[in-house]
């Protein structure tokens, strides 16, 4: 049987990158069989070596992503292009060192003069790549494409010129982060993670989109994950090379019958080629990459190009609930839709659809990541058997009995409440007993509704640290014990009934300027909405106990509705990059929770079994300050 034509090109991927740059084009013509496709696919997994090397330091590249240094040659001798380090480009761009290279330029780090010295990249094309029309067309288009765009989510360019010899040149943005696609474990992200990031990347394809561009190129692999203090996890969508730019400059036609793109990736318009391209095209490759990120998989695996357009035809078959039990049909169903053949089925606009993916799979409330139990054929990379999906079906009757049994108590239900909303009504106009109730009084014996008892909990997931490295499986923790310096922890708090929940780290001074953030709400979490739905974990990233022996304190906020005095410091926190509350903020925040602290009195106990700490107070607002010790 064939391999799957993914396996193929990895083979021949990884087999290409232990050849020299100047035997590649012979190499990969054998290595293929002189089949277009395969080396198209080959040479496009090579170029986004070359893209995540232009915003990425080399220690993150993973999973056969590779960096070149300066100080190699991988054979070829040295570079015939002489080295822009120690120079300053147009006066502004101080160029430190050499990141890596590529099949068509050099990608350098830089200090930009005119911005407090930000860190920025530097692209530059070889000389060798001056010769090419369309390497230098794209180019070109890249800068063209990302000077219209204006979003957080998308790497911005910062300057473009020409070098001595008219050799053009990028200044990007840096990026301290990581793939997306070394992020993506074999059975599937963690859901909520992935909800977020999916909000983001439809964000900003929308953005992409309102510029009458379109990327056509989208993969795991151009989108960059960049981590801030406090849990903030932002998307950095990169890579316009071969993006479809309406009434460009540069470009004026693309129409192109051949197809662009990463063929697994590509939607069945942009796979056939010629067609026109739209929003619907991006996203349907974005529908893939969800698709991806929650089971693991892709949700086509062929073995050639006619193959997949097949697929696309017929439609997904294989039910991302089997490969991931614990998922929402209605997750089930904006997948399939977006992953629609005909473009007008699919959604028209990325960040509903972003919007709705990530409503749908939060929803399955997944608390422990549950992996697909039945086992996959590796051959065709498809289930043995669909039995072995353990999914229990619920017979017909028996859903007809549930519902005519629903019916009955509905109807039973509503006779029974008119019959007591007669009897009161009756009470009241009489004046019960014939006694005249007192203004605001119901009747003689009436007296004043108590507070209700409102509650949620809290408890840590905590990770052993050993010489750098994980020790040991996680555990569950109520906190109360003291923990080592260097164990990384996760705070996770949830509540019976629905309302809002705020949550603020106090820790020692840091060289950032701030020791009091926010770690929920946050900009990129629930659209920066305070609202927590019943039963509804939070659960912030990996934090980890640093410094000396200390505390670190964190305020637990729970309220029925918004509170406005951490409303305005949620807002003036968003403005500062790490979600710091500095100078009077900071002070107004810090008297008004210790304040509440001191006057609602709680009352909390602790679960040994399920390290689960349940806080109680009467009215609507709960405030607990809980401090977790190290050594």
């Amino acid at each position: 049987m064939e391999p799957p034509l993914w396996e193929r090109i990895q083979e021949i991927y990884y087999s290409t990158l232990q050849v020299s740059r100047s035997e590649r084009s012979a190499f990969l013509a054998g290595a293929c069989n002189n089949d277009p496709l395969l080396v198209r696919e080959v040479n496009s997994l090579l170029d986004a070596d070359d893209t995540v090397k232009d915003f990425l330091e080399p220690p993150v590249f993973e999973l056969g992503l590779r960096v070149i240094s300066s100080s190699r040659t991988n054979g070829d001798g040295p570079l015939p292009d002489e080295s822009l380090e120690g120079m300053t480009i147009d006066g502004r761009y101080l160029v430190e060192r050499e990141l890596g290279h590529g099949g068509i330029g050099k990608v350098y780090l830089a200090r930009d003069a005119t911005l407090h010295h930000r860190r920025v990249v530097i692209k530059v094309l070889l000389q060798a790549s001056l010769e090419d029309p369309y390497v230098v067309k794209k180019f070109r288009q890249e800068v063209e494409a990302l000077s219209r765009i204006d979003h957080p989510n998308i790497v911005s360019v910062l300057g473009a010129g020409e070098l001595p010899g008219r050799k053009p040149y990028i200044a990007m943005q840096y990026v301290d982060g990581v793939t997306l696609r070394s992020q993506i474990p074999a059975e599937g992200m963690d859901l909520e993670r992935a909800a977020l990031i999916l909000k983001q990347l439809g964000a900003a394809l929308d953005d992409v989109h309102e510029q009458r561009i379109f990327h056509r190129d989208l993969k795991p692999e151009n989108i960059l994950l960049q981590f801030f203090k406090g849990g903030t996890e932002l998307v950095k969508v990169v890579d316009f090379g071969i993006a479809k730019v309406k009434d460009s400059v540069v470009a004026p036609s693309t129409v192109n019958n051949a197809p662009v793109g990463t063929v697994l990736y590509m939607s069945p318009e942009q796979l056939r080629g010629g067609e026109r391209i739209t929003a619907a095209s991006d996203i349907y490759s974005m529908a893939i990459i969800a698709y991806e990120m929650i089971t693991g998989r892709r949700p086509f695996n062929p073995s050639s190009a006619p193959q997949l357009l097949e697929m696309h035809r017929e439609g997904v078959r294989l039910n991302p609930i089997d490969l991931r039990p614990t998922l929402s049909t209605e997750a089930r169903a904006v997948l399939l839709r977006a992953l629609s053949f005909d473009p007008a089925d699919r959604y028209q606009n990325a960040a509903e659809f972003g919007d709705r993916v990530a409503r749908a799979i939060t929803a399955s409330r997944e608390t422990v990541r549950v992996p697909a139990t039945h086992p996959v054929d590796r051959q065709t990379n498809q289930p043995q058997s669909p039995l072995q999906a353990q999914t229990i079906a619920t017979p017909p009757n028996v859903v007809a009995g549930h519902l005519l049994r629903g019916r009955l108590k509905l109807v039973l239900g509503s006779v029974l409440i008119a019959l007591i909303g007669i009897t009161v009504a009756v009470y009241l106009i009489k004046g019960g007993s014939g006694v005249s109730p007192e203004p605001g009084r119901l009747g003689p014996e009436a007296s004043p509704t108590p507070s209700p008892t409102r509650s949620f909990n809290y408890w840590l997931k905590v990770q052993k640290i050993r010489n750098g490295k994980h020790y040991q499986e996680a555990f569950l923790s109520s906190g109360k014990e003291i923990f080592e310096t260097g164990y990384k922890f996760r705070l996770n708090v949830s509540s019976p009934e629905p309302g809002y929940l705020y949550l603020f780290n106090e820790a020692p001074p840091s060289q950032s300027g701030t020791s009091f953030t926010i770690l929920y709400p946050t900009p990129v979490t629930n659209s920066g909405l305070a609202t927590l739905g019943a039963n509804q974990p939070v659960e912030t990233n990996w934090n980890t106990f640093a410094g000396k022996t200390g505390t670190e304190n964190f305020w637990i906020v729970w309220s029925v509705s918004p509170v406005p005095e951490l409303e305005a410091a949620k807002t003036e926190a968003f403005k500062h990059p790490l979600g710091g509350l500095t100078g009077d903020n900071l002070v107004a925040t810090r008297k008004f929770l210790m304040t509440k602290e001191n006057e609602i009195k709680t009352k909390y106990t602790t679960n040994k079994e399920t390290h689960q700490t349940t806080v109680r107070g009467t009215g609507d607002l709960l405030v607990r300050l809980v401090e977790f010790q190290h050594r």
